[in-house]
């Protein structure tokens, strides 16, 4: 990397006077912490991408990670590499994120589930990180049963697609509709009707249980295991990658009492 040469283009934002000395330090730091990451590989937005993963990893505060993707994004963009710096997501601070179900949390509720209905609800929107919304518009043709995928009807963001799911998913459709046999939507109960039995369901495995976190638990689990965010995004449905960023924001002790996968 050619920090210094770099530092020295740097000015003032809005006119052509050189940078204060302390902004110039700043970035020194930065990008040269990053330079030891690279260990003399090329500088790339993947290889920005897992340097700032490290540093969340390693329980660094999201302002100072934020800030060391900002100095890596000004460079990549100096080298001409546009496309690689845009490439480049920060995690935001301030903001909470979503509560969700540990891996552990979600198995209890599947053993304790009264009916293939609470089994399928639980399994299905674990797996696909469904809105509820979502669950309640399928119907039969709406499953690849032969390619392991199922059809997201996302018109709260108008982004309908074909997403993967697991076996186990396939397998717990296909016991509740063998157990339901229903005609015409896959799910014909009102969101109400699945928020009351989920939750009744919560109240005897002892824990607070909403559906949306469901949803979160996919993308918390997925990024847990290393999936890339900008599968997570199309999976579930995002039109703005910063609503997926949101997720990055774990903190470390967090991702070691997750699980590896989700089935």
């Amino acid at each position: 990397m050619e920090v210094e040469r770099f530092i020295s283009t740097l000015t003032h934002k809005g006119s052509l006077n050189p940078a204060a000395d302390n902004t110039k330090t700043a970035y020194r730091y930065d990008l040269e912490r990053f330079g030891v990451f690279l260990d003399g590989g090329e500088a790339t937005g993947e290889m920005a991408q897992q340097f700032l993963r490290q540093e969340l990893d390693r329980g660094l505060k999201l302002s100072s990670v934020a800030r060391y993707g900002r100095a890596i994004r000004k460079y990549l963009v100096w080298e001409g590499k546009s496309d690689d710096a845009s490439s480049v997501l920060l995690p935001t601070p301030g903001r909470k994120l979503p509560e969700y179900h540990k891996m552990d949390t979600i198995n209890k509720l599947i053993e304790l589930a009264r009916t293939p209905l609470e089994r399928a609800v639980v399994v299905v929107l674990s797996d696909t990180g469904f809105r509820i919304s979502e669950l309640l518009a399928l119907t039969a043709d709406d499953i690849d049963w032969k390619n392991g995928l199922i059809f997201a009807d996302r018109t709260k963001t108008n982004m309908q697609g074909w997403i993967p799911i697991s076996q186990k998913g396939m397998d717990a459709l296909r016991a509740y509709i063998k157990w339901a046999k229903p005609k015409g939507k896959l799910f014909p109960y009102t969101y109400h009707q699945i928020r009351n039995w989920i939750k009744e369901l919560g109240e005897i495995a002892g824990v607070k249980v909403r559906l949306h976190m469901f949803r979160h638990s996919n993308a918390v689990i997925s990024l847990e295991r290393g999936e890339d965010i900008s599968i997570i995004k199309q999976r579930l449905g995002h039109k703005n990658i910063n609503t997926t960023m949101i997720y990055l924001q774990l903190m470390p002790q967090d991702l070691k009492k997750g699980t590896k996968g989700i089935w």
